[in-house]
Formats: structure tokens, sequence, C-alpha cells
């Protein structure tokens, strides 16, 4: 762009004629010149980013041809092809799914990333052109809120059309998206059916006959771990050096860290995330206790918590006056 470049001469230019004007020897003045090229080129470094915010709301271009998504910023030429590998997350606002409102699509490849943002767009919408509904956010993110983007309306019918093709690419070619793959593991469609309806600490060392054939059929069902979380089609287990902690799917809810996802996502580093479950135990008595995760992968984290909400919301299991455990003490109250 041709501002950070006149950024860049005018600071360059303006130290120097700062030091003649003072009226420094010749020796201050060529010392000026290169302080001014240093300083011209930090501040050119740092700005850029905010001109490419600008240009984005101003001058960018965006189209979809040839499960192809192409855009340009400024003079800057970007495209992520579908049919490679590539992350995609979606998100509709959907209080009613029926109602027009917000959805924004993310999109990232190994060189490049795109977040597209939507207004007057029905939920029901994307879910029809992206069946499914566990993989769809329900808060969408708005430049409004901090997040820069291409900005689309959908009453306008070039804008409705671009997103209906792009979803149903999206799901054309969801095995590309390494995000939805990690969803795909979870069995979506089959209801947990957990034997027992509250959180149950099992003492490895002296379990009861019934807590161990418990232990033995969900060891065997397992499809998905974490560190020291294993996950059944009825439970998730939380396995430690003396207890295991079988937590029934459908009656416990999970809540993530801080900013929850969005704060995961973005830190694409290795994580140790406190994940928070909360349930009943054999009273009726409401717990929380608190997991640490390792992860190299925390979108799993993410998948497993949407997971195990996924199944709480559909059971709608209120749960009231929680307690949470101690960190000094017990992990269970």
């Amino acid at each position: 762009m041709v501002f950070p470049s006149l950024l860049f001469i005018g600071v360059w230019l303006a130290v120097p004629a700062l030091a003649l004007w003072v009226g420094v020897g010749k020796g201050w003045v060529v010392l000026s010149c290169l302080i001014g090229v240093v300083l011209a080129a930090v501040i050119a470094i740092v700005t850029y980013p905010f001109m490419q915010i600008i240009a984005a709301h101003g001058q960018g271009t965006v189209n979809f041809t040839d499960d192809t998504l192409r855009w340009q910023v400024g003079r800057k030429q970007h495209s992520i092809p579908l049919h490679q590998p590539y992350r995609a997350s979606l998100a509709a606002d959907s209080t009613d799914p029926s109602v027009p409102g917000n959805v924004t699509v993310e999109i990232e490849s190994k060189t490049a990333w795109i977040t597209l943002h939507w207004t007057n767009v029905a939920p029901s919408d994307v879910r029809r052109w992206f069946p499914a509904p566990y993989f769809i956010e329900e808060t969408a993110l708005t430049p409004e809120g901090g997040d820069p983007g291409f900005n689309l309306n959908g009453n306008d019918p070039s804008h409705y059309v671009f997103l209906e093709a792009l979803l149903t690419a999206l799901w054309r070619t969801r095995n590309q998206n390494r995000r939805f793959q990690i969803y795909a593991r979870f069995p979506w469609d089959v209801p947990p059916r957990p034997q027992y309806t509250h959180i149950l600490v099992i003492d490895r060392g002296n379990p009861t006959p019934a807590e161990m054939d418990l232990l033995a059929c969900e060891e065997q069902r397992v499809f998905f771990s974490v560190d020291t979380l294993k996950v059944s089609p009825d439970y998730v287990l939380d396995v430690d050096t003396e207890t295991v902690c079988a937590m029934p799917l459908g009656f416990v809810r999970a809540e993530l860290p801080g900013e929850g996802a969005r704060a995961i996502y973005d830190a694409k580093v290795n994580l140790t995330l406190a994940v928070t479950f909360i349930g009943h135990d054999a009273r009726g008595k409401a717990i929380k206790i608190d997991i640490p995760l390792f992860t190299d992968e925390p979108e799993e984290v993410i998948a497993l918590a949407r997971y195990v909400n996924w199944w709480y919301n559909m059971a709608s299991q209120p749960i009231e006056n929680e307690t949470r455990s101690s960190p000094a003490g017990p992990r269970f109250t």
C-alpha cells in the first residue's frame, strides 16, 4: 500500500530535519539520518497490520470459484483452495433459527487466513447448506466486536448466493477440514444411555463389583481420549492414579477456561487447560470438577466440551446450587 511507504519516508526525513532545525553539528545530523531510518522502519512495521484492516474494509474484494476462495486486500492477493487441507469454523446466531442474524465463516490454510461476516442470514439456512449443527457455534463474531474481516449482507442476493456456494463447498470438502475431522470422531447422532445419572468417584484400589463392571465395559467402548480423559458413548472418564471419575453424558456440562473457544483457537500452542465439569453426586448435590488437561491439539478440548454440552442441552437438565471442589483439598465435594 502507498500509505506505509509515505509514512516511512516522512518519518525518515523528519528526524534529520528536526536535527537541522535544532542546529546540531554535522555528525549529529548523520546520526539522526540513521536513527530516522530505524524509527521509520519500526513505525511502518507496527502500523502495517492496521493498514491491512483498513484496506479490508475499504478496498478488499473476495470471490469464490472452482472451490477456491480468492480475495485481495490492497495490492496483495490471497487464495485458499478447498480441495487441499484447511481449517474452517462456522458460527450463526441461534436465538431463533428462523430469524435472520449474524453469520461468521473463518477459514485458514498454511499460508492464508480470512474471516467473512454476514448479516441478515437465518441460522436455518446455514444448517441447510452445512447440515452439521453440532459444528456450528451459536454466537457469531462481528466487526464491531473487534474481529475484522469482509462484511457482507444476506439481503444482497449476490452475497446470499456467495454464502450458499461457500457453505455447500465446505460441506462437500469437509474431509479436508482438519477442524471438522476432530468433531467427526464423536457420535453426535447416538444418544447416550448411561446406567447412572450422577457423577461417580471410583477408588481404583477398592472398587465395588458394580463399579468394576462399569469400568470394564466403558474402557472397551472408549472412542476418544485427551490426556487423562477418556470418552465412551455414555460417560466421560477421568482416570488418575488413585480414582476414576465417571461423568454421565447428558447429565453433566463442561466449561472452557477464560474466554472459551476463541482464546483457545487463537493460542495455537500446547496448552494446559482446566476444564470444568458440572453435575451432581449420588446425594443430588451439585458439584464442579476442575480437570487440568495438557494437549498439543487444543481444538480437541473444544470439541470435547461441545460434545458434552450437546447432550446436556438435549436433556435440558438444570444444575442449581453449584459448589466447586477446593483446589487445596480433594478434587470433588
